[in-house]
C-alpha cells in the first residue's frame, strides 16, 4: 500500500525517523509518496529517498502544473492551495493517488509497536477514519456558523494527522462549497482538518483508537525521557515536541544522522 506524506524542509530529520517508524513496525508492505510544500532543496530529496521506500516524491513546481489544470473550473479550491500548504493535503494528495483507497499519515506520527491494518475500514459503512483529538475543537468554524448553517455537521474532535478514505467520496464540487464561505482568515491554518470532519459526517466516518493513536501528555513524554515506551501504538508530536521525536527516538529506527538536526471507533456528531 502506498503512504501518502506532505513534508517540508525544516522536517526532514523529524520526518525520516517518524516514517521510518510507520515503515518498520507495518506487518504490511508500504511505500511512501512525499509531497513537498516548496521548501525542499535536492539534498533533502537525496536524504530522504536514500533513508526511505520512497515511490514518489511529488515537487511543489510538479504538481503547481498538474492541479492548475485539474482547479481550473474551481476558484476557491484554486485560490486556497495558493495560500496554505495545506491545500495540498487537500487537492494533491487524493487527486494524485491513482488507487481506490487513499493513506495519508504526517511526517510527525511515531510508532512504538508493530501493527496490521491500519489503513483499512471496520465496517462498509465507513468510509473515511481520522484521528481522535483529545483537546479542543480544532476548527474553523465558530458556534455561530452552525446557526446560519443548520445542515452543517461535523465529526467531533478530528485530527486529520493520520487518515484514510474511500478516495470515490472526495467530491471537487463539495470541497468547493465548503471553501467558498467566509471562515475566519485567521484560522485559514485549519480549513482543511475542518473540510475532512465536514466529509467525515457526510460520508460515514470512523476515529482511530484515542488509547492507540494519540498527542503525548506528560506521562508519555517522562516515559520517553527514561528511555522507556509509552502505552500507545504511535504519538503525534505536534510544533515544539518534535524535539522529542529528534532527541529520544532516532534509536528506535537505528537512524544515525550525519546532517543537522533541523482499533477504530465510532465517531460523534455535532451540529
Amino acid at each position: 500500500m502506498d503512504v501518502h506524506g506532505l513534508i517540508c524542509h525544516r522536517d526532514v530529520a523529524t520526518g525520516i525517523i517518524c516514517y521510518k517508524s510507520l515503515v518498520q513496525n507495518s506487518q504490511e508492505k508500504l511505500g511512501l509518496i512525499l509531497h513537498d510544500d516548496g521548501s525542499l532543496t535536492e539534498e533533502d530529496i537525496a536524504i530522504l529517498q536514500s533513508s526511505l521506500p520512497i515511490k514518489k516524491v511529488f515537487l511543489k513546481k510538479e504538481a503547481d502544473s498538474i492541479l492548475a489544470e485539474l482547479l481550473s473550473r474551481y476558484p476557491a479550491c484554486s485560490s486556497y492551495r495558493k495560500k496554505h500548504p495545506y491545500g495540498i493535503k487537500i487537492f494533491d494528495i487524493p487527486l494524485l493517488e491513482k488507487n481506490d483507497v487513499l493513506a495519508y499519515c504526517d511526517s510527525d506520527l511515531f510508532f512504538f509497536k508493530p501493527f496490521k491494518g491500519l489503513f483499512s475500514f471496520p465496517d462498509p459503512k465507513t468510509n473515511i477514519i481520522l484521528m481522535y483529538n483529545a483537546g479542543d475543537e480544532g476548527y474553523c468554524l465558530r458556534p455561530w456558523h452552525f446557526f446560519f448553517y443548520p445542515k452543517l455537521q461535523l465529526v467531533s474532535k478530528a485530527n486529520a494527522g493520520i487518515m484514510c478514505l474511500r478516495k470515490k467520496y472526495f467530491d471537487l464540487d463539495l470541497v468547493e462549497w465548503f471553501l467558498g464561505h467566509n471562515w475566519p482568515l485567521k484560522f485559514l491554518f485549519l480549513y482543511e482538518q475542518t473540510f475532512w470532519a465536514f466529509l467525515a459526517a457526510r460520508i460515514g466516518g470512523a476515529l482511530y483508537n484515542p488509547a492507540q493513536i494519540m498527542f503525548p501528555i506528560k506521562k508519555e513524554l517522562i516515559y520517553l525521557a527514561s528511555g522507556q515506551s509509552p502505552e500507545a501504538l504511535a504519538l503525534h508530536f505536534l510544533g515544539g515536541m518534535k524535539e522529542y521525536v529528534k532527541k529520544y527516538l532516532s534509536h528506535y529506527t537505528n537512524l544515525k544522522f550525519n546532517i543537522p538536526l533541523p482499533k477504530s471507533k465510532r465517531y460523534p456528531v455535532r451540529n
